[in-house]
């Protein structure tokens, strides 16, 4: 059974962009389920944000959060690298959401 992680993001206020990324798998696009577990605090604290700019540096945003659920400046950049992009590698601004999906089955046609 395999998990995907699957996140959108808002580019500009409504085009929205996906990202993929399998959970627990071998390969070095994969996250580790130790690294999911951060990713789901991470969006813990990020969830309830106003958004940010492409700029921003969200650890400095919310350091006291982030260091009281134990949560690195690299746990973060694995977390924005599993970010979705817009056009010419524009970033988002906010996540719309989080999805999981279990695929018990796949078919390759």
């Amino acid at each position: 059974m395999k998990k995907i992680m699957i996140i959108t993001g808002d580019v500009n206020d409504g085009d929205y962009v996906t990202s993929e990324t399998i959970i627990g798998g071998k390969d070095f696009l994969s996250l580790s389920n130790e690294e999911f577990e951060k990713v789901k605090l991470i969006y813990s604290v990020l969830r309830n944000s106003d958004g940010w700019t492409e700029n921003t540096n969200l650890y400095l945003l919310h350091k006291e959060e982030f260091v009281s659920k134990s949560i690195t400046e690299d746990d973060l950049e694995m977390f924005e690298d599993r970010l979705p992009c817009g056009e010419n590698g524009c970033g988002i601004h906010r996540i719309e959401s989080i999805r999981i999906l279990t695929v018990t089955e796949e078919e390759t046609l």
